[in-house]
């Protein structure tokens, strides 16, 4: 899945089996992911999308003000 990998439309098939054997259970409990890549491609296969650890800390700091 990672970087240019996952968005190649040869390799999408094989994208879609590391995703499901390695991260389709994780991502539906709170989980932060760094790469655009990461995020753009669970949006795509498991319908959400994951927060950037700097989302996430924004949100945060705004809920205690």
């Amino acid at each position: 899945m990672a970087g240019l990998f996952g968005h190649q439309k040869e390799q999408a098939s094989l994208s879609r089996q590391i995703f499901d054997q390695n991260w389709a259970g994780k991502v539906k409990q709170p989980v932060l992911a760094t790469g655009f890549s990461c995020r753009c491609q669970t949006e795509r296969m498991a319908g959400h999308r994951l927060p950037h650890p700097a989302e996430a800390l924004i949100s945060a700091l705004q809920e205690r003000s």
